[in-house]
């Protein structure tokens, strides 16, 4: 059973007497506090916070965090004790961590659901706050995975699950593999105890075979560095019953044929004997093709380094290879717990790159109101794959396994992937959709013309970028609620809309519309339509502005109808020479030079183009809007027949209000 003194010999390797001293004082006090309090295994209540304590100071965590380790629980079940008590105690930094681990379980919900979902979110604030609050929880939870027999059947699965589904995927999150590989050993062995039971038979029975076979290459590799005066910790590694239980399943391998049954660490001082040592391995020994993976050039978003590498062993047998150096080997069990020591130091700015995915979590999470699409978005952003692949300058970029262009473009900058409208991938054009491998180097194409797409949300493969166009068509949605008729003169009122006419009969008064009873008018044709000869119309009697003409299927004449007392009769003027704007759509195939085509051809045609935008579809498919001015409208059914025969143009037509809504 764990001791104060245990926990103070830890300790003693790494803080000096008086915060030993410290963490005594607070000991003490937490064993007052829980007098009489028993938990379910019937041992003394404050074992618990005395392992989760020793956890952490395995961890090397700071004193304050070993003190709130030892005092989590007082604050929630000790009437007497507040946080005021603890503060004066002790300091305030240890009471805002025991409070902070106290405010993450007090809520009730009707559900389990609203209850894990509330449960996360408080812990992306808390981590967002003070990552150590998480880290003692993680301990806490750790602890009580271990002594889970005491609780009953259903709450054995319960917890379980909920720690192979959220807190192991954490703990990967913040590169503690220490604290993960055990969570899910412990989470795989009440969930599914009869497999459990048969992977740790197989891997018991075949243990003596393969450490005398682990011994021999440990063997023959340190000779080989020594050769080459590279010095290295030559380490087997632990085998994780859950990960083996994984790729067996998924990767559909018998157990004989999971390589990492077999493996072994290599540990040097410098990056420059990572590289020395691997290829000292490889001289000693075959490479399987397709076997490297280089995380210490590009490192995993847990903060993980490492080179990896699979052989063929001195008797033909697979064997997998892992090379780092001492400090790689620190944060690759310890994660954050490691970083966090270096955060008021000069690894600062490390530290909080380190942990951007937070803030990207903490960024989307609060645009999904539903508990249960919230908590199975976390979960899959937990325990994403990943996908390394470079922009045009070289810098690697981390992302989610089946992310495309689209995902990259929100991941660079949230306005490159607004005005995303296609991508280059190795040097090629590809669609949005396209699945990013690793080693891609990605090109985003922009226009600050383009508008986000709602098929995007069918495209992106990361929360973030998702939550990033959920917010944009939220904020468009909300401001496309129909306005009342001030609302919509307002806005006319801030653009100039009014009609340019033809140079040799100007007249910006009536802009070729005629109204009875009125001598030239001060007439506007609205933006929002652009109403042209032919088209049904009204007008709007703006205040101050004269008549505002709209198309009568304009989205807009639903306003303009709950003032009918400023609706007036308006007509066209078959004599007004007024030069009109028309906005055309094009719906084409995509293709090299189509846009340089279809402008020339406008172009030629004596037409003026004001503005144009284009989307490129997954599919293959691209949409192109131009806004002409023209005087002779006649022509414009002669300039969409011939847009209509360009190659790839499989549709081209004026703007209709139908259009006009989407």
């Amino acid at each position: 059973m764990t001791t104060i003194e245990t926990l103070a010999a830890v300790l003693e390797t790494h803080h000096d007497a008086d915060e030993i001293a410290r963490v005594v004082d607070a000991y003490e006090f937490a064993k007052a506090a829980h007098t009489g309090q028993l938990r379910k295994t019937g041992e003394p209540y404050i074992n618990h916070p005395l392992e989760t304590a020793l956890i952490l100071a395995d961890l090397r965590l700071d004193i304050h965090s070993i003190q709130a380790a030892l005092l989590h629980d007082t604050i929630e079940d000790c009437e007497h004790i507040t946080f005021e008590t603890v503060a004066e105690q002790f300091d305030e930094e240890v009471a805002l961590l025991v409070d902070g681990v106290t405010k993450l379980g007090r809520i009730e919900f009707e559900t389990q659901t609203q209850q894990q979902s509330e449960s996360m979110r408080k812990m992306l604030i808390a981590m967002a706050s003070d990552i150590r609050v998480i880290l003692i929880k993680l301990a806490d939870r750790l602890h009580n995975m271990r002594t889970l027999d005491a609780l009953p059947p259903d709450k054995q699965i319960e917890k379980s699950r909920e720690t192979m589904e959220i807190f192991a995927p954490l703990a990967h999150r913040l590169g503690m593999s220490q604290i993960k590989w055990e969570l899910e050993d412990l989470a795989f062995s009440h969930l599914n105890p009869d497999k459990y039971a048969e992977i740790a038979q197989m891997v018991q029975q075949s243990r003596d075979e393969r450490d005398a076979y682990a011994r021999v290459v440990m063997k023959e590799i340190d000779t080989a560095l020594r050769e080459v005066g590279i010095e290295a910790d030559i380490q087997g590694r632990p085998k994780h019953f859950h990960s083996i239980y994984q790729k067996m399943i998924n990767k559909g391998k018998d157990f004989s044929e999971i390589y990492d049954l077999l493996a072994l660490r290599i540990i040097v001082d410098n990056i420059k004997d990572v590289y020395g040592a691997l290829g000292t391995v490889h001289n000693i020994y075959t490479p399987m093709p397709g076997r490297f993976k280089d995380y210490v050039a590009m490192p995993k978003f847990n903060m993980y380094q490492s080179l990896h590498t699979t052989v063929i062993g001195p008797v033909g047998s697979p064997l997998e290879i892992q090379i780092r150096t001492k400090e790689m080997h620190r944060m690759a069990e310890y994660g954050v717990a490691a970083h966090w020591r270096y955060k008021e130091g000069t690894a600062a700015g490390s530290f909080d790159e380190r942990l951007a995915w937070l803030r990207q979590m903490l960024e989307w999470q609060t645009e999904l109101e539903d508990p249960s699409e919230f908590m199975e978005e976390l979960k899959i952003d937990l325990f994403q794959e990943e996908v390394f692949v470079f922009t045009p300058k070289g810098d690697v970029k981390s992302l989610k396994r089946g992310a495309t262009p689209l995902d990259f473009a929100f991941h660079i900058h949230t306005e490159v992937g607004f005005y995303c409208v296609g991508a280059k991938v190795n040097g090629a054009i590809v669609p949005l959709a396209y699945e990013l491998q690793n080693g891609d180097r990605v090109e985003i194409l922009t226009n600050r013309s383009t508008k986000p797409s709602r098929d995007w949300l069918n495209i992106v493969k990361t929360s973030s970028a998702r939550s990033k166009i959920r917010a944009y068509f939220k904020k468009l949605d909300h401001m496309a609620v129909p306005v009342s008729a001030e609302e919509l003169e307002r806005k006319e009122k801030k653009s100039d809309t009014t009609i340019a006419e033809h140079p040799k009969k100007r007249n910006r008064r009536n802009a070729g519309i005629q109204i009875e009873g009125l001598e030239h008018p001060l007439v506007k044709l609205a933006r929002c339509c652009n109403p042209v000869p032919g088209d049904e119309i009204i007008g709007f009697v703006t205040r101050g502005r004269g008549v505002s003409v709209h198309r009568k299927l304009c989205p807009n004449a639903e306003s303009l109808n709950r003032s009918p007392e400023r609706i007036i009769d308006v007509n066209w003027d078959s004599d007004s020479q007024a030069i009109y704007q028309v906005e055309v759509m094009i719906k084409a195939v995509d293709r090299l030079r189509l846009l340089h085509d279809v402008t020339v051809l406008v172009a030629d045609a004596g037409v003026d183009i004001i503005s144009s935008s284009s989307y490129a579809h997954p599919d293959g498919m691209v949409d192109m809007r131009y806004l002409f001015e023209m005087a002779d409208l006649s022509r414009l059914d002669g300039i969409i027949d011939d847009l209509r025969e360009v190659p790839g143009v499989f549709e081209a037509h004026r703007m209709m209000p139908s259009d006009l809504r989407h």
